[in-house]
């Protein structure tokens, strides 16, 4: 409709990669070194957990959160990064370490995984690819709720085979899993840092002077409003 009004259409790419990798780098500690066992919600007063530089972590999609939440583990010392994606990123396994995997190798050998898929690439984890994870794995999941079948993972937080957390409620009944199974955001927390707002602020107004003036913008996304 927009296109046929000759109206231009922008978006603000990358703007909160930063704040949605620092959200899931937030998660995958909280649920790493137990923080919801052994605090005030929990049963546990000592527990000896697992330090994230000696877990192996697999990332699947790799777009620009995924490339921040590399940088970012890397700077905490972690060594054992894997990755899946439609397309190997050579570049960013020379210049990070990091190793690309098949969906299942990832899934069936890495201790922490964290999941930054489009919505178009709809749900990654079903029920089949739920049984190949690895035992004890924790699933973290910032892109979209639907991105993993949440009815064959809850099966697998009751049985203790997975722990997981989200950044937004998923469709499903999760109401009697502890904390310490099963995390979830009120809603969307992950890009809300005052840093992403104000950059894709000025990236939106940036496009509106540059479309109001020049007629012609990078972030354009329906370039054919000009017919």
């Amino acid at each position: 409709m927009a296109t046929e009004k000759g109206i231009a259409i922008t978006n603000t790419p990358a703007a909160n990669a930063y704040a949605v990798a620092e959200y899931a780098l937030t998660l995958i500690l909280a649920m790493n070194r137990r923080l919801f066992a052994l605090g005030r919600a929990g049963d546990k007063s000592f527990l000896t957990a697992n330090s994230l530089q000696s877990q192996k972590i697999g990332i699947i999609g790799f777009g620009a959160i995924a490339r921040v939440l590399v940088q970012q583990l890397k700077h905490m010392g972690v060594k054992n990064i894997v990755y899946y994606s439609q397309t190997k990123k050579l570049v960013d396994e020379m210049m990070y370490g990091i190793t690309f995997e098949p969906l299942e190798s990832l899934l069936a050998s890495s201790d922490i995984i964290s999941i930054h898929t489009p919505k178009s690439a709809g749900c990654i984890i079903d029920s089949k690819m739920i049984d190949k994870t690895k035992n004890g794995a924790v699933l973290i999941n910032c892109a979209h709720p639907f991105a993993i079948d949440f009815d064959a993972l809850s099966k697998s937080i009751r049985n203790k085979k997975l722990r997981a957390a989200y950044d937004k409620p998923p469709n499903g009944d999760f109401a009697d899993l502890s904390m310490d199974d099963f995390y979830c955001s009120n809603d969307n927390c992950a890009y809300n840092t005052t840093m992403a707002n104000r950059l894709a602020s000025d990236m939106t107004v940036q496009s509106l002077l540059n479309i109001h003036y020049k007629n012609q913008d990078q972030y354009i996304v329906n370039a054919e409003y000009k017919k």
